[in-house]
């Protein structure tokens, strides 16, 4: 169905759904016929729009990454592979958020952390992102800090 844009989002439960083919609709009841070409246009936009969105999250992520003092945390760890219970406890967090954070930055998105899967299960922040970080963090993270304040202001 489509939305007008004017309704009141749901509180109820989500279901968060990468588009494709199948997700794409078409009123039934109306006599425009529907190529498989203009179906493919509308998948592609679809995940144009996916990826807008999936960006910003990782956006907002950075952002936290940065207040919470997690990138400097990865910066003194850069050489070593570590846990998330590591991280978290040299952070100070708790190890359910940091677990959360590393994750979102080695997402497809970000990659901006490397991961070792099972059994290890370690991360190590990219040793290029390491440089960015120790020598221009400030300016590279005020982009994030912008779409943080936009986000604040949206409504």
């Amino acid at each position: 169905t489509m939305s007008d844009g004017n309704s009141e989002p749901s509180n109820d439960k989500v279901d968060f759904i990468t588009p494709s083919r199948e997700h794409v609709q078409y009123d039934d009841n109306s006599d425009e016929k529907h190529s498989d070409g203009d179906k493919d246009a509308v998948v592609k936009t679809m995940m144009s729009l996916w990826h807008c969105y999936e960006h910003g999250v990782v956006t907002l992520m950075i952002e936290v990454g940065w207040r919470v003092g997690l990138f400097r945390t990865m910066c003194e760890l850069k050489d070593e592979w570590s846990s998330s219970e590591a991280v978290a406890a040299k952070a100070g967090l708790d190890e359910r958020y940091v677990r959360e954070w590393l994750s979102a930055m080695t997402c497809k998105g970000a990659n901006l952390v490397d991961y070792r899967g099972p059994p290890e299960c370690t991360f190590r922040i990219k040793p290029a992102l390491a440089t960015i970080m120790e020598t221009q963090g400030d300016v590279v993270l005020s982009w994030s800090r912008m779409l943080s304040a936009f986000a604040e202001n949206v409504d």
